[in-house]
């Protein structure tokens, strides 16, 4: 859990950020944090439901869109 809470939380400050192109960054942490925990499925499904839950939070100039789809995606893949 505290692999997860540290992925959040460095995808927090990209969520906040105004750079142009974070998708570097945020596909960076995920796949860190998906090696980290093994790989497969189940890391990436409590990684999207952790990032749902902090977007549904509506906290004021976050924006997860990147790293939910990011997310999302590699669901996708591994299906």
């Amino acid at each position: 859990m505290d692999r997860l809470r540290t992925c959040i939380e460095a995808l927090r400050v990209v969520a906040k950020s105004n750079q142009l192109d974070p998708f570097l960054v945020i596909e960076m942490r995920i796949n860190e944090f998906v090696r980290a925990e093994g790989g497969g499925l189940t890391p990436i499904e409590r990684l999207l439901e952790a990032i749902e839950l902090e977007e549904a939070r509506n906290q004021e100039g976050e924006d997860w869109t990147i790293a939910k789809e990011y997310a999302r995606s590699l669901l996708e893949r591994l299906d």
